[in-house]
């Protein structure tokens, strides 16, 4: 296949890989449109290079579970990467080129929706774990993901994902930023209101910050919120259709 990039551009010659080009774009935008103010979804890759022996979908076995706010951005950049990425096919840019490299779109599936990044996190990973013990390989590097056991929950994703939240997604979630003095045995959570709402809380491990009490320095944790007492301890991932999975979130 042609040196393969996502964008449609007059200066491409070849008219099969332009046509091609138009065909990936059109499924961005498909995709997009269907995500359109759903906020938080759970959409599945699919590989329509070749049949789906397990559950049978007519686009083909799902190579790749993801989640985002933003699916037309996310799709855009799938196709990108797998137009540069590497052929290792145990990664999700080998497997979308080695799909692409037959001039085959891949097929983008919204399979869940969720209110918040938490919840959507763990509904990822439910979906994966049901994939997973259905029997299909996918290219999700994430450790939770290739698991076969069945998620519980909040204890199904591991903390450094929290990490990633802004200021905003955090105290949505009840996820808490909290500094310490091991020699002191002190804890004391870090106010987030106030703070610039689309900062990430990875920013502050940056921070050098001393104990008043005995000058060591300062330990910033993330924390996963109370599971008794969350707002969102009652959300549950779909079940899988037209057959139910046997896995279930346990986010209860």
């Amino acid at each position: 296949m042609p040196s393969y990039s996502w964008r449609v551009k007059r200066y491409t010659r070849d008219p099969k890989l332009r046509e091609f080009q138009g065909q990936v774009a059109a499924e961005a935008r498909r995709i997009g449109e269907l995500a359109r103010g759903r906020g938080y979804v759970i959409y599945a890759i699919r590989d329509p290079s070749h049949p789906d022996r397990i559950r049978h979908h007519p686009d083909g076995p799902p190579v790749y579970v993801g989640q985002t706010k933003q699916l037309h951005v996310r799709a855009n950049d799938h196709m990108r990467d797998a137009g540069g990425g590497s052929i290792d096919q145990g990664w999700k840019t080998g497997r979308l080129k080695q799909i692409m490299k037959k001039w085959v779109v891949p097929k983008f599936e919204i399979l869940d929706e969720a209110p918040t990044h938490l919840t959507s996190l763990i509904a990822e990973t439910v979906w994966a774990r049901r994939f997973m013990w259905l029997g299909y390989q996918l290219a999700n590097r994430w450790p939770e993901h290739q698991s076969k056991e069945r998620p519980n929950g909040l204890a199904s994703v591991p903390l450094e994902r929290l990490w990633e939240f802004t200021t905003a997604e955090a105290i949505e979630d009840e996820v808490r930023l909290v500094l310490g003095c091991r020699r002191c045995a002190l804890e004391e959570d870090v106010p987030l209101s106030g703070k610039d709402p689309n900062a990430k809380l990875n920013a502050a491990r940056g921070l050098v910050l001393k104990c008043g009490g005995c000058g060591e320095r300062l330990s910033i944790d993330v924390r996963m919120p109370d599971a008794a007492t969350w707002r969102w301890r009652s959300y549950e991932p779909a079940p899988m259709r037209p057959r139910d999975a046997t896995i279930r979130s346990g986010a209860k």
